[in-house]
């Protein structure tokens, strides 16, 4: 029978053999993870703010507007910005570095589940040639109104080709390997969503020399073990799973429950 595991931020804090010096380290940094986390959850706009390395450097700042009775009235439960969510758009702004061989100028992107737009938005600000915002349902009116209210104000150097898309994962209604990145923030949740298709769409839709940047929060599920069973997926379709690093992370918005993955194509022989 699966054992009964303890939120990792609760283990930081029970943690018997860590030394003083130790716990009081792990005990501020869930502090300050708790409070990033907690700030804006709740909040009908969610600011989101991150330094891009450009020269001179600039800050992304993006208001994101939330909807906190979307599973009550038919959004969904996209209509939040998930930590998760945060985490991996924070990263992508870590991985720019400016220039036309950065990993997203020129690129096209899309943007799976992309629920408030958010991680797709950061997208178009890192200098997207095209983005891609896909999901089902209502939440799309949501994801339409935080693309009109930022696109307008993004710092870009070139205005993206930008469109909304209702996209079921594994279904071929967009064109196969068009994507240079590939972009999940929070979709598993094998509790309402099966993974099988997920992992279908992103080997579908991923270019054969692309990538897609997965983040996951880490939810109890007795039946599976998450991440191992989307790693085996990926295995099956040929793609191949790396985790980023926390050095690779920002060291304020992390979290010892969130991962965030580097998914490739095999190379062929």
């Amino acid at each position: 029978m699966p054992s009964h595991k303890k939120h990792p931020i609760a283990l930081a804090f029970q943690n018997p053999t860590a030394s003083t010096s130790s716990k009081s380290t792990q005990a501020a940094r869930r502090t300050m993870e708790l409070r990033w986390r907690q700030q804006h959850s709740q909040s009908d706009f969610y600011p989101f703010s991150s330094q891009i390395s450009t020269d001179p450097p600039k800050t992304l700042s993006l208001s994101i507007r939330q909807k906190q009775c979307g599973e009550q009235d038919g959004t969904g439960t996209g209509a939040v910005v998930w930590n998760a969510a945060h985490v991996l758009s924070v990263y992508l702004t870590k991985r720019f570095r400016g220039g036309e061989n950065d990993i997203f100028v020129g690129k096209r992107i899309v943007d799976l589940g992309t629920g408030t737009g958010l991680t797709g938005l950061v997208a178009c600000a890192l200098g997207a040639s095209e983005v891609t915002f896909t999901d089902i349902g209502p939440v799309l009116d949501l994801t339409r109104e935080n693309i009109a209210s930022n696109l307008p104000n993004l710092l870009c150097s070139r205005q993206p080709v930008t469109s909304v898309v209702e996209y079921w994962w594994g279904s071929d209604t967009l064109p196969k390997s068009s994507f240079d990145i590939v972009l999940v923030a929070d979709c598993i949740l094998p509790k309402l969503y099966p993974m099988e298709p997920l992992v279908a769409a992103i080997s579908y839709l991923l270019a054969p020399t692309g990538v897609c940047f997965v983040s996951y929060e880490h939810r109890v599920w007795f039946e599976f073990d998450p991440p191992t069973r989307f790693q085996q997926l990926c295995a099956e379709n040929n793609l191949l799973v790396r985790v980023i690093g926390d050095s690779e992370l920002d060291e304020v918005y992390i979290g010892e429950d969130i991962t965030v993955w580097e998914v490739t194509k095999k190379t062929v022989s």
